[in-house]
């Protein structure tokens, strides 16, 4: 079946599964930067809330052999694990007062997202878009967000301004912002990925879990040092403590100040993805063009194209308190 005819025939089919209680469909879904992703929502009756299941993943495991009624089968699981049991109250987000201080502002690249912002409030930072959400935190919907558009502002009254202002108030206090040391986080990283690994493998019962602790902390410095052309032990991490959409904090106040002046250097901040930066001491004989080669190659490469969110980097001044675009 060709990508259409697959997304026709699961939602029939998944209709059928579940049955006349429940209306299937299949959304198009714009992503950050433009990505536009397909997603079958499987709706029960009197409910005005449910998981979008994005299908690509599930036409990839077909084409590759998959068997179409253990796809259905797998969809509908996945709507029984993560479907509200509720409905969920959105009266809240009509009034500006019981959402003021859930408003929170996250950063996306400007250009890629040219169309999206034409529907939402926003401002222009370096080559950015400051963008906004409206925090749902419940035990339904986990750590759920609302993006707030033009509409938006219009019911409740307010400018983009006010909107910031809000915001600028809340975000920090809400995503609070972290600094982790970039080489100590991929030990652990590296850690966690050996353990699974041995797993998978199921090494043999007789060499005991202490053997397997020691060959993980062998196998992991190993890695980590490989890792020192890369001068890791100077780069550091700047993320929220959900660690999502934490590329933000680099405009939290006095964030980068504090850092800067602990380490007593500039820095360079290399926009990593949407969900984090790096921030690189400042040294006279850094090569610019290879921190922005490096960061161009991991957006090609190896980062999900909606978790993009620049190929330029920035310099931080501490005594300017100023970040600016390095040419």
């Amino acid at each position: 079946m060709e990508y259409q005819e697959f997304l026709s025939y699961m939602k029939n089919c998944v209709a059928d599964f579940m049955g006349e209680n429940f209306r299937v469909t299949i959304n198009h879904v714009i992503k950050n930067n433009g990505i536009v992703l397909d997603g079958i929502v499987i709706m029960e009756k009197d409910h005005n809330i449910s998981p979008t299941i994005y299908m690509e993943p599930f036409y990839k495991s077909y084409i590759d052999g998959g068997d179409a009624a253990d796809i259905v089968k797998e969809i509908v699981r996945i709507y029984e694990k993560h479907v509200p049991c509720s409905r969920m109250d959105v009266q809240f987000f009509k009034d500006i007062e019981m959402v003021r201080k859930k408003i929170v502002y996250r950063l996306v690249n400007y250009e890629k997202n040219e169309e999206l912002l034409m529907n939402v409030p926003h401002r222009r930072f370096l080559d950015l878009a400051v963008v906004y959400h409206c925090l749902v935190v419940s035990e339904e919907t986990g750590n759920a967000s609302i993006l707030v558009q033009n509409d938006h502002l219009k019911m409740w009254g307010i400018t983009e301004e006010e909107l910031f202002a809000e915001a600028e108030e809340n975000t920090g206090r809400l995503l609070r912002a972290e600094i982790l040391d970039m080489r100590a986080t991929m030990n652990e990283i590296l850690q966690l990925d050996v353990l699974r690994l041995m797993k998978k493998l199921k090494m043999d019962a007789e060499h005991g879990f202490g053997r397997q602790e020691a060959l993980i902390e062998e196998f992991s410095s190993f890695l980590a040092e490989t890792t020192d052309n890369q001068n890791t032990d100077e780069m550091y991490i700047l993320t929220n403590h959900l660690k999502m959409n934490g590329a933000s904090c680099m405009m939290y106040p006095g964030v980068l100040k504090e850092f800067a002046e602990k380490i007593d250097a500039n820095l360079y901040i290399l926009p990593s993805s949407v969900h984090e930066v790096l921030l690189v001491p400042y040294r006279e004989e850094e090569d610019t063009e290879d921190l922005n080669r490096m960061v161009v190659n991991s957006n090609r490469k190896e980062i999900d194209q909606q978790d993009v969110l620049s190929d330029s980097i920035y310099y931080y001044d501490r005594y300017m308190d100023e970040i600016k675009k390095c040419n």
